[in-house]
């Protein structure tokens, strides 16, 4: 069968669906060559028996079977699935929407034949006025309908209708039993669900071809490129691609654009297949090739050099490098750690490129470089020798060429919590609401972390690590409990996570609230509806945990629940969850007033401190407030949440250095001049000892610090206010 007759007789079949009355009954008969064929005019209610005539396959398709030594050729039928009185159609798994349903007459079933051979045939429809005949046209068959005798001609065989053709809301109907008759098709019906089905006779269908390739080979961390060279022999536009990728057997990812999911594979063998449909929507037969995506070598560092290999204490070093990599990929990064043994011969050590050095001895610093798809080379270090004569003390130098987020080693060994506290001159506070949720921090099941109606400008704060046997999602929810609407307008929104290292997931958020910009977007929220306001987070794999904080606003009370459920509920019913229990002492509540406004003066005649995330910072420091789910008073121990606005004005000139209290921190802060300040640069601070260089205020310069206390850190800081005079002690 030709290719074109294979298309039409594909689209009879469609069309044979429309025509079937509600029972369905195998044509037997057989005309002669020229005798004229009288279909019967009241059909029996007999449903049929015949096995061959039974519907064995699924609903959509007809499986395809391979033509013989041709392997991009197949043998299909066509399958349509109807049902009386009903517009939609199903032709091989796609919906069909007729403009006019068909309908039964005297046991006979109508089906507009514009419709059926336009739209359903695609063949070319003529109509002669004189003659009232329809000609229907295609490369292989003229079928000649006779509208005022009611006969079909089908080459040289006559057929009676066994209705007459009718004209009725604008479209001409004609009988389906007759055409399936003409054009050969099986047909069955289901008498419990009153499915009708009509298949087929088998067809060839010539697919397209899939073929790419890969012109160069590619290394982890460079962008896989592959060519498609797909085709049609017939010259059908190709409209679709579906991808597989698999490796040892595995199942990588499936897609339909390889370049969205699998662009910058990591080294491995893939065996990766590609099919193509199209614009007939047959799709191609699975072509396979193995691909080698070579593994991105660690950059050497070939060359490690110093300004100086011995110095006095407060001398400038400074060093260089070269390092070899693969020759497209930059050096993104450099570590310095160096180390030395301190009076007691203890091993002491600082991740920090150094500008010079202040314990006497020598000094061994070493220097790792990562490429930019993260591979860290082996070390190579240098050692130095620093002399006993002083140039600068530590704070001099650091102050006198200040770079914010500094490490102040405190070589002398001062404990900066004994120096009196700075006078503040003037406290005022915000009215912000803090929602604040890390209590339970370790989540194990699905429930509710926390949940409080407000109104106002509202500060939404969680902290929450996954310890569940699955992955979940951690939701910040609005829920209107009115019966009217209310607009939710989303400020700053920051969260950070899912990452398993609590005092980086705890610094970074900080550092997006405070750098994030106000996005003022408004939803309105209808009575009895809910929002997820941090739409888009990926789920928590265990042991990975999430903190977010997220400004929000309404001038009407919103319910807003922070809540724990399994990354299958993509919108949880919040009515219908559990409220978990507070476990030990991490925070949860609602706070009022959480912007803090604190006003000091510098008097320069002394070290001085700010006392920042510990009680006795002033009296009635921490934030008390209400514990919404327990309806229990509450503290915020910490002011975790809590915004703080420090103006600190000088009276003499005075170095600016963080000291932290407690046992890890790892935070940041907005600076005078508004740039970020990491605290520190290096990371990491462990215990009491050492400080972060923050910067100078001149005599009679009132300048303000933003900091907020980063969540999974030890809370308690002070802000040290160290006189020029002192900086040589």
């Amino acid at each position: 069968m030709s290719a074109k007759k294979t298309i039409l007789t594909a689209l009879v079949s469609a069309c044979l669906l429309f025509a079937l009355p509600a029972w369905a009954e195998e044509t037997t008969d057989t005309p002669n060559d020229t005798q004229t064929n009288t279909a019967a005019n009241s059909e029996t209610n007999n449903i049929p028996s015949d096995s061959e005539n039974q519907q064995t396959e699924g609903a959509d398709t007809v499986t395809p079977q391979p033509s013989e030594n041709k392997p991009n050729v197949i043998q299909i039928h066509d399958k349509v699935i109807l049902y009386p009185a009903n517009t939609t159609a199903t032709v091989n798994a796609d919906k069909i929407l007729m403009a006019a349903a068909p309908y039964v007459d005297q046991d006979v079933t109508m089906v507009p034949l514009r419709f059926l051979t336009q739209d359903i045939l695609k063949a070319t429809v003529n109509w002669d006025q004189a003659s009232k005949t329809v000609t229907i046209i295609s490369p292989d068959k003229t079928v000649t309908i006779d509208l005022t005798n009611n006969t079909v001609l089908d080459g040289e065989v006559l057929y009676q209708a066994p209705l007459p053709p009718v004209e009725k809301d604008g479209y001409t109907f004609v009988p389906l039993r007759l055409l399936a008759e003409v054009f050969g098709c099986t047909v069955s019906y289901d008498a419990v669900t009153k499915q009708i089905t009509i298949v087929t006779p088998s067809r060839e269908v010539i697919l397209p071809i899939a073929d790419f390739k890969q012109e160069s080979t590619v290394t982890a961390g460079q962008m896989l490129t592959l060519y498609d060279y797909s085709y049609d022999p017939v010259g059908n536009a190709i409209i679709d691609r579906e991808w597989k990728v698999e490796k040892d057997g595995e199942l990588v990812t499936s897609t339909h654009d390889l370049s969205k999911t699998f662009s910058y594979p990591p080294a491995g063998i893939y065996d990766i297949s590609l099919r193509v449909k199209n614009a007939k929507n047959v799709w191609s037969n699975w072509t396979t090739q193995t691909i080698e995506i070579l593994v991105n070598e660690p950059p050497v560092i070939t060359k490690f050099n110093a300004t100086t290999t011995r110095l006095y204490p407060g001398e400038d070093i400074d060093f260089s490098y070269t390092a070899s990599n693969e020759h497209w990929e930059e050096i993104t990064q450099t570590r310095y750690t160096y180390t030395w043994k301190d009076e007691k011969g203890e091993t002491q050590e600082v991740t920090e490129k150094p500008r010079s050095f202040w314990y006497p001895g020598f000094v061994t610093v070493a220097l790792q470089v990562k490429d930019a798809y993260g591979n860290w080379s082996e070390p190579q270090t240098l050692d130095i020798q620093v002399y006993k004569r002083e140039v600068f003390s530590e704070l001099a130098y650091k102050f006198q060429s200040v770079v914010p987020g500094e490490i102040y080693l405190n070589h002398n060994n001062i404990n900066y919590n004994n120096y009196p506290a700075a006078e503040i001159t003037d406290i005022s506070h915000q009215p912000v609401t803090l929602l604040a949720s890390n209590n339970p921090e370790k989540v194990s099941m699905t429930g509710i972390l926390y949940q409080d109606s407000a109104s106002g400008n509202i500060r939404l704060r969680f902290h929450h690590r996954n310890t569940a046997t699955y992955k979940i999602n951690i939701w910040a929810i609005a829920r209107n409990t009115s019966d009217h609407p209310i607009t939710l307008t989303i400020g700053k929104k920051a969260q950070v996570g899912p990452w398993p290292d609590v005092l980086q997931v705890g610094q970074q958020v900080v550092v997006n609230y405070l750098q994030g910009e106000i996005n003022s977007k408004t939803v309105t929220i209808q009575p009895g509806e809910q929002y997820i306001i941090n739409q888009g987070q990926r789920a928590l794999a265990i042991d990975d945990l999430v903190a977010g904080l997220i400004d929000v606003s309404c001038p009407e009370p919103l319910e807003f629940t922070i809540c724990s459920v399994p990354d299958t509920m993509k919108n949880p019913d919040v009515t219908q969850l559990v409220k978990l229990d507070k476990i030990l002492t991490h925070i949860r509540g609602t706070f009022a007033n959480a912007t803090i406004n604190m006003s000091v003066t510098a008097s320069g005649k002394e070290i001085e401190k700010i006392i920042i995330g510990r009680e006795d910072a002033y009296e009635g420091y921490y934030l008390q407030g209400n514990d919404a789910m327990t309806n229990t008073p509450t503290f915020n121990n910490g002011n975790r949440g809590v915004l703080h606005h420090i103006t600190i004005t000088a009276e003499k000139k005075v170095g600016v250095m963080l000291n932290p209290r407690g046992t890890m921190f790892q935070g940041s802060l907005i600076n005078f001049d508004g740039s970020l300040c990491y605290l520190a640069n290096s990371g990491l601070l462990k215990g009491s000892h050492n400080g972060v260089i923050i910067g100078t205020l001149e005599a009679g310069e009132t300048k303000t610090l933003t900091y907020m206390a980063p969540s999974g850190s030890d809370s308690p800081i002070l802000i040290m206010l160290i006189p020029e005079e002192d900086w040589e002690s």
